[in-house]
């Protein structure tokens, strides 16, 4: 699979459960801040790694392997209820699953802390996908 067609299917999947509810900002947008900087909001980004041949014969088997980026925003003051409630809507969406030729492994959570007005919570999910070459 290349690149760009798992980077829409990763993108796709996300958006349309969680991304659309919520001001997200994906990669290399023109907007830093959503239109409502007062709200929640979220920055999803799918960060690759290395694309390896895992087996050998005329029927290669190569394995793309990457992680799942979002922060979640929340303005100072509002606790992390909201955060944390999220985090586990997006962990549940991708824990241990393979959708389209994408498997993923265990989500990781973790509370930054407070950054330029901001509580930030970011949600790590490392995937892997298969392609066979004929």
């Amino acid at each position: 699979m290349k690149f760009l067609v798992l980077e829409n299917l990763i993108r796709k999947r996300f958006h349309d459960n969680i991304g659309r509810k919520y001001s997200t900002i994906y990669e290399n947008e023109s907007r830093e801040k959503p239109d409502f900087p007062q709200e929640l909001w979220m920055r999803m980004s799918v960060k690759f790694g290395e694309k390896d041949q895992i087996t050998l014969g005329s029927n290669r088997l190569w394995r793309i392997i990457g992680i799942v980026f979002v922060q979640i925003f929340l303005p100072v003051g509002q606790g992390t209820n909201k955060n944390t409630t999220l985090a586990d809507e997006i962990s549940d969406l991708f824990l241990s699953k393979t959708v389209d030729g994408v498997t993923y492994k265990t989500p990781f959570a973790e509370h930054i802390g407070v950054s330029n007005g901001y509580f930030q919570t970011h949600v790590r999910v490392p995937f892997y996908s298969d392609d066979l070459e004929t």
